[in-house]
């Protein structure tokens, strides 16, 4: 219950600070993607079926506020994907080492503007990548993996935190009672 709750607050946190504080957080135009890094954080840090659920809630966050033209589901889907692999990055591979968390992160800022780039301005005929590649894709980038870079080991202390205390609730101490009527811990 403690993670559904911190997880939840992560984000609409994260939402609120890329909405509100976004003049003051933007150099040149080019805002880090916190949702990005909150989904690829959580999942690699909680598995597959948390990193379904962050990235799917994340992304509808973002459907519901800037949805494109009344289609709901796009972010919440590319979200909900990009929790999936790395949740699945959890299964193999996990340690307090910052290279992997921080090539997911790099790989799916990468891959989501990309997308955008293709269903926004390629499908419309403007097929000026290399524009769109240098001046939006690469610095945005570069600053979510900067701003992942600071934020990772607060997330990664968070989520450990929670699945330590998840299992320490999780554990219950059996009782029984004997033939004399008084309790014993098993």
């Amino acid at each position: 219950m403690k993670k559904v709750v911190f997880a939840t607050l992560l984000v609409v946190l994260s939402f609120i600070i890329l909405v509100s504080f976004n003049d003051y957080i933007d150099i040149g135009g080019i805002t880090p993607d916190l949702l990005i890094i909150v989904v690829v954080l959580w999942a690699f840090s909680n598995g597959t079926t948390d990193g379904l659920v962050i990235g799917f809630f994340a992304g509808l966050l973002l459907d519901c506020f800037f949805g494109y033209k009344n289609i709901v589901g796009l972010n919440a889907l590319g979200y909900m994907f990009l929790g999936y692999i790395c949740g699945v990055a959890h299964d193999f591979y996990y340690s307090n080492d910052i290279k992997l968390p921080l090539f997911l992160m790099g790989a799916g800022d990468f891959l989501y503007n990309f997308a955008y780039y293709i269903l926004f301005f390629l499908l419309k005929n403007k097929l000026d990548f290399s524009y769109y590649n240098t001046h939006i894709i690469i610095p945005s980038l570069i600053y979510t993996l900067v701003v992942g870079l600071v934020l990772y080991k607060p997330v990664f202390m968070l989520c450990k935190w929670l699945n330590i205390n998840a299992e320490d609730g999780d554990s219950k101490i059996e009782e029984t009672v004997d033939e004399k009527g008084e309790t014993e811990s098993v």
